[in-house]
């Protein structure tokens, strides 16, 4: 071999060397963000679900409040359509509005409940993520 090479060949050796001695910890921190990466999929899939099944809920609620309003508001137009007189009226009116704002109530109470509920369930799996299992 001629002089001229003989540095290059010694810094090709100890890269190499370098190379072999580095690479189980490069492996082993290669393994650990893979087995990261997987917990974070299953993290995201998980408050992903927990999101959708929440909104699928809410609406649910949503819909079951709308509707129970809209048969209660025509139950009490039909009522007083056949009412005997103003007072009578009147009277069914007043008793309308305080149930319907009592039951306005409920269902908002109920609502913001389920809300809390459905988006700690969403926030849990991300809010948990890298604790120990």
């Amino acid at each position: 071999m001629d002089e001229l090479n003989q540095p290059e060949l010694v810094a090709e050796v100890v890269e190499q060397e370098q190379v072999v001695e580095t690479a189980p910890t490069a492996l082993g921190k290669l393994k650990t963000a893979q087995a990261t990466l997987r917990d974070l999929y299953r993290c995201a899939t998980a408050s992903g679900r927990a999101a959708v099944t929440g909104i699928v809920e809410i609406d649910r609620l949503l819909l079951e409040t709308v509707t129970a309003s809209v048969n209660a508001g025509v139950s009490h137009g039909r009522a007083i359509i056949g009412a005997p007189s103003l007072e009578v009226v009147v009277d069914m009116q007043k008793n309308f509005v305080s149930a319907s704002v009592t039951e306005a109530v409920d269902r908002t109470k109920d609502l913001v409940e389920l809300i809390q509920a459905k988006t700690q369930e969403t926030w849990a799996p991300v809010l948990n993520f890298g604790k120990a299992k």
